[in-house]
């Protein structure tokens, strides 16, 4: 393996390892002596190369004569779908994004209620889709910060909070830009993979 290249491992959970990813992000003297950049879903240029998937899919199903799309995004850091909510504010015409997510619904619970309540190490669970066994989505603040007319103050004003309820009037700006949710747990994952299993 190439000599600048470290295995780290810690005791917590993804958002744990994520927090410090984020400090040392914004630690920028650091990050200039040393050369460090990321490539996760932290970097906004991973974000803009998924935004090809959602035009790359949209243009598969117009094969069928289909003038919308919907997508439902399996979401743990918001990464995925966020890139989705950048295709439809560049005109992609997506009826619906989906937010799927695991027994860690701090999302779900935020596009069904409005409330943005992350979970500590504690309460986050290790289930049998780890890449979404995450409770403080780093790509929710952009998704915020076009919920919120893109100012950055009132975004750092609800986060600085790390918990926050929006008012009735970001709740429905949330349903017009086609967000929606939804949660699975360990037993309907099983069950849908063996229906398509038996299916496909």
């Amino acid at each position: 393996h190439d000599a600048n290249i470290h295995n780290l491992a810690i005791e917590g959970v993804f958002d744990d390892c994520q927090d410090i990813v984020k400090a040392v992000s914004n630690d920028l003297a650091f990050k200039r002596q040393h050369r460090i950049g990321t490539v996760n879903s932290i970097n906004w240029a991973r974000l803009l190369a998924q935004v090809v998937y959602y035009f790359a899919g949209y243009f598969q199903a117009t094969k069928s004569n289909v003038e919308q799309v919907s997508f439902t995004v399996p979401s743990g850091n918001f990464g995925n779908v966020c890139a989705g909510h950048v295709a439809r504010q560049m005109g992609l015409p997506i009826a619906k994004l989906v937010v799927a997510t695991n027994e860690n619904d701090v999302l779900d619970e935020f596009f069904r209620t409005g409330a943005y309540r992350p979970r500590g190490t504690a309460d986050t669970h290790e289930t049998s889709s780890p890449s979404m066994d995450i409770s403080k989505a780093s790509n929710f603040e952009r998704f915020i910060f076009d919920l919120l007319g893109r100012d950055g103050s009132r975004v750092k004003q609800y986060f600085s909070a790390s918990r926050f309820v929006l008012g009735a009037e970001e709740q429905a700006a949330i349903r017009s830009f086609g967000f929606t949710s939804g949660r699975s747990t360990h037993a309907d994952r099983i069950a849908t993979i063996r229906r398509c299993h038996a299916e496909h």
